[in-house]
């Protein structure tokens, strides 16, 4: 992930960041993306996340948590509308 914030810095573009780990490195992954959005403001709301598959695993309280950080950071979601 930190090559991948590297690249977005070095061009000047946002990311979609696919992610489908659960448990504890998939939370490290969101937490880690926040910290790196936060640092860089150039990243903020040009970053993304899909699937996240992380976030249903989250009890509610620790969902809100990282919901209300990740809002904060300007860090969206890509959804697919369903046909």
């Amino acid at each position: 992930m930190y090559f991948t914030a590297q690249l977005a810095l070095k061009w000047s573009k946002g990311m979609n960041i696919h992610l489908h780990e659960k448990g504890e490195s998939g939370l490290k992954t969101v937490e880690f993306l926040i910290a790196k959005v936060n640092e860089n403001p150039v990243l903020k709301g040009c970053t993304y996340f899909s699937h996240c598959f992380i976030l249903e695993a989250l009890d509610s309280r620790k969902l809100e948590a990282t919901c209300k950080t990740q809002k904060d950071a300007q860090i969206g979601y890509n959804v697919m509308p369903i046909p």
